[in-house]
């Protein structure tokens, strides 16, 4: 049933990006090192459509670093004109809004339900990443939310086959897999779970193979960031190819060929930078501009891996932390510790840049774990503290520390509400809190 709350969620959320969208036509945001507002829109993704209307194929053809169904989802509106391409990312940015507040709302208060909608509709990290920027977090990242609150709904079937659209669409998805399989198992058993598993890869087959057939070798190497470089035979790049800056290993730069000049290219300027009192240098800018720049240099080696070592030590008890949260708090939860620990060591260690961007599931999923007061203004500022970070190996570092905060926030709340319920237990009584129980308290807190 669609409630006035929801109307008003999804009208506020359009009309922000409406707005963003009509400011980024009529008078584009210029590049910020800080915001990592990246022109990947104009410099890549168009010059992909272009060759994907031509009849060429991703992967093979052209270099394409996503699953297949992102750039065919925008196909049909690039049809339409080139920059409608957006359309897809912003109308599944604006939706996401009111997916998070029935996720919410399932543990949690109606108000905080609703500040938390409010929050991502508002949330200028999501705002310049997906609504200004229309990079490719969105449609993906709608597709997962939909499919947690099925998956939270006890519907196993059409969380896996809306978790399967969403790998498709962008592969990092599948770094919620761990807790879907365990939730999975746990609600419907070894062998009712095991049919969720043959959806979803059924979905992944049925969409990988004409890829796995006509591109073999590039799009699993592609696809999974790399890794699988020393099983495969040498990467050969497509013929049709972006200069890019870096990229994954294997790759090789190229020059931009002449099939969409309209694009800009990409080129390199050497930067300085002094950092904890060390000279720094950096390569990286856009479109010719030289910037002053912090977000895309490295720290010397000795603080990067003490950077390393606390992400790691900050990450790693998570895992042990989730059984001490309270139930009520626990999934959602769960689901964006999962996400965590594939995403920061995948960054932390630079398998890919430590690109802020990466991170807008993960700080959705937090937000979308909101139950209180308390977890949601921690979950509402973090990104907003991510956004204005000037340093990008900070990026990993931030929300780490935001869900240690959160799951202690959780666990003192837990212990005070069991010395409330009856004191003479103390913070060392065996006392078990039922979801009912655990819920009611923080409706009547709220």
């Amino acid at each position: 049933m669609i409630t006035r709350a929801l109307k008003a969620i999804v009208i506020v959320a359009l009309a922000v990006r409406i707005a963003a969208l009509a400011w980024q036509v009529i008078h584009p945001l210029v590049f910020n090192p800080t915001l990592q507002n990246f022109q990947d829109f104009t410099g890549f993704y168009l010059p992909q459509l272009k060759w994907l209307g031509q009849g060429y194929l991703p992967y093979r053809d052209f270099a394409y670093s996503n699953t297949p169904l992102f750039v065919y989802l925008l196909y049909p509106f690039y049809v339409l004109a080139p920059k409608a391409a957006a359309l897809p990312i912003v109308i599944a940015d604006a939706l996401t809004a009111p997916v998070i507040y029935l996720i919410v709302r399932r543990s949690a208060s109606e108000r905080i339900a609703l500040i938390a909608s409010f929050a991502y509709a508002l949330s200028p990290f999501a705002i310049v990443y997906e609504g200004i920027s229309w990079l490719s977090e969105q449609p993906m990242l709608l597709l997962l939310l939909i499919s947690v609150y099925f998956l939270g709904r006890d519907r196993p079937n059409s969380s896996a086959i809306l978790l399967g659209l969403a790998i498709m669409i962008k592969q990092d998805a599948a770094f919620v897999l761990p807790a879907y399989l365990f939730w999975w198992m746990r609600r419907r058993g070894l062998k009712a779970g095991i049919i969720p598993i043959l959806l979803l890869l059924m979905i992944t087959i049925a969409v990988s193979a004409p890829f796995l057939v006509l591109a073999q070798h590039e799009y699993p190497q592609i696809i999974t960031f790399g890794t699988l470089d020393g099983l495969l035979p040498h990467y050969i790049p497509a013929p049709l190819q972006i200069q890019q800056l870096g990229g994954l290993g294997g790759l090789e730069t190229l020059p931009l060929t002449s099939v969409n000049t309209v694009a800009p290219i990409l080129t390199c300027t050497i930067l300085t930078n002094n950092i904890f009192g060390l000279s720094q240098v950096c390569i990286g800018a856009i479109s010719g501009q030289t910037l002053t720049n912090f977000a895309f240099t490295p720290p010397s080696t000795a603080v990067q891996y003490a950077l390393d070592a606390v992400v790691l030590i900050l990450l790693v008890p998570l895992l042990f932390e989730l059984a001490l949260v309270p139930k009520k708090s626990r999934f959602v939860f769960s689901i964006a510790v999962s996400n965590a620990l594939l995403i920061v060591p995948i960054l932390a260690f630079a398998v890919l840049p430590d690109n802020k961007y990466y991170l807008l599931p993960l700080y959705t999923l937090l937000l979308a774990s909101s139950t209180d007061r308390a977890s949601l203004g921690i979950a509402t500022v973090f990104p907003i503290i991510a956004l204005a970070n000037p340093y990008g190996y900070l990026t990993e570092l931030l929300p780490v520390l935001e869900m240690q905060l959160l799951a202690v926030n959780w666990i003192l709340q837990r212990n005070r509400l069991r010395v409330k319920l009856d004191p003479s237990l103390g913070l060392h009584g065996d006392f078990e809190l039922d979801e009912k129980s655990d819920t009611r308290a923080h409706l009547e807190e709220d």
